[in-house]
C-alpha cells in the first residue's frame, strides 16, 4: 500500500485515509444515536403524563423501536466497513461510502428523535440530548454529508456497471 517512489500516484492513499476515516467517523456516530437512544428511554420511562410514565404510550414505544432499529441497522453497516477495511476487501470503499451514509442520517433522525421525546426540556442547550444532535449533525458535515456520501457510492457503481 505505501509507496515512497517519486513521481508514484499518491491518490489511492489519499482516498484510503478519507475512506478510514469516514468508518472511524460513523462509528463515533453510532455511538452517539446510541447514546441518544438510551438517553430517550430512559427520560421516557422517568416522565409521568396523565398518571403514566411517557414510555407506556404506544406512539412512544413505536418511536423507540424504529430509533432502535435505525441503530442496529447502522450498527451493521458500520462493522461490515471496519471488517473490509481490516481485511482489505475488494468493496472496502463501497463499504465505507455506505456505512458514513447510513450512519450519519440514521443518527440526525434517531437524535432529533429523542430531542422529541425529552418534551421542551430537550430543546434546551443544557440536556444531553440536544448536544448529542449537534454532534450527529457536526459528524454529517465532517463525512461530507449524507447525500454526498451516496453521491460518492452511485459514481463507484455507474463505474463498476
Amino acid at each position: 500500500m505505501r509507496t515512497d517512489r517519486p513521481g508514484e500516484d499518491q491518490a489511492s492513499i489519499w482516498h484510503r485515509i478519507m475512506d478510514d476515516t469516514s468508518v472511524a467517523l460513523a462509528a463515533e456516530t453510532l455511538g452517539t444515536a446510541d447514546r441518544a437512544l438510551a438517553l430517550a428511554i430512559d427520560y421516557t420511562k422517568e416522565r409521568v403524563v396523565f398518571d403514566r410514565p411517557v414510555a407506556s404510550f404506544q406512539v412512544v414505544k413505536h418511536k423507540i423501536v424504529d430509533m432502535f432499529h435505525q441503530i442496529e441497522m447502522a450498527r451493521v453497516a458500520v462493522q461490515f466497513a471496519a471488517w473490509a477495511s481490516d481485511a482489505e476487501a475488494s468493496e472496502r470503499q463501497r463499504a465505507a461510502a455506505m456505512a458514513a451514509a447510513y450512519t450519519s442520517e440514521a443518527a440526525v433522525k434517531v437524535t432529533g428523535e429523542a430531542i422529541q421525546l425529552h418534551g421542551g426540556v430537550g430543546f434546551t442547550w443544557a440536556c444531553d440530548a440536544h448536544f448529542l444532535f449537534k454532534r450527529a449533525k457536526q459528524n454529517d458535515v465532517l463525512i461530507g454529508g449524507h447525500a454526498g456520501q451516496r453521491k460518492r457510492l452511485a459514481t463507484m457503481l455507474i463505474d463498476t456497471a
